[in-house]
């Protein structure tokens, strides 16, 4: 889209002119994101399944991608949020801030009955609580809670994974910070019979733990 932009702005002219107050708000969220682009450019870019790094910087642990529609995804939710978008959009020019609460408050309705996963990102959220872990930053009658009652789920994409015989696949990277973790592996077999599949966790080059999964024994656990 970058190169219609010219022409994006000469359409738009007459519409600011017109409505000085939303092109104030719409200015004033570019001066947002410049800025948020000026401490980290890659965050204006998705990544190849649609993820927005944008939303995942803001809020690493809520999956805010969940509720907006992506050019990645073609079935019927993604152009249901998108005419519903579209109708906020409309909305909001039309009966200004008054419209616009209205057309927010049904499109989050609409986008939640559509959401088909969590809106909080299991792995993401235990990482962060690994990550910033301190007993003191955390209030409540049960305490903080247990590290180890904690599980982060290794992150597949397009997962679950159905390997054919030689097939290799590498699950996205995971920072971890120092400390004593367990990895669990399971696999299930797709068809009756034997099967055989080699896992090996590296830090960069340094291979940190290995296992081999077999129809006899398809499970394996080990300390890292």
């Amino acid at each position: 889209m970058i190169p219609a932009l010219p022409a994006l702005a000469l359409a738009a002219a007459p519409a600011v002119r017109a409505r000085k107050d939303m092109a104030v708000v719409l200015g004033a969220c570019g001066l947002v994101l410049v800025g948020l682009a000026a401490d980290a450019p890659r965050i204006l870019h998705n990544r190849g399944d649609g993820e927005s790094l944008l939303l995942h910087n803001l809020a690493p642990a809520v999956d805010l991608g969940a509720f907006l529609p992506s050019f990645f995804d073609r079935d019927s939710a993604t152009l249901v949020l998108t005419l519903t978008l579209m109708a906020v959009f409309a909305l909001a020019w039309r009966f200004r801030l008054l419209g616009f609460a209205a057309g927010l408050a049904a499109y989050v309705m609409v986008a939640g009955v559509l959401r088909d996963r969590p809106l909080v990102d299991r792995r993401l959220a235990t990482e962060e609580i690994i990550d910033r872990w301190e007993p003191g930053h955390f209030a409540g009658p049960m305490g903080p809670p247990s590290l180890r009652t904690l599980a982060m789920p290794l992150e597949l994409p397009h997962g679950p994974w159905v390997l054919g015989a030689g097939a290799q696949r590498n699950s996205r990277r995971t920072g971890l910070p120092p400390g004593a973790y367990r990895v669990e592996l399971r696999a299930s077999p797709v068809e009756s019979g034997p099967f055989r599949i080699a896992v090996d966790l590296y830090a960069g080059e340094l291979s940190l733990g290995e296992a081999v999964l077999t129809d006899e024994q398809p499970s394996a656990a080990f300390p890292l």
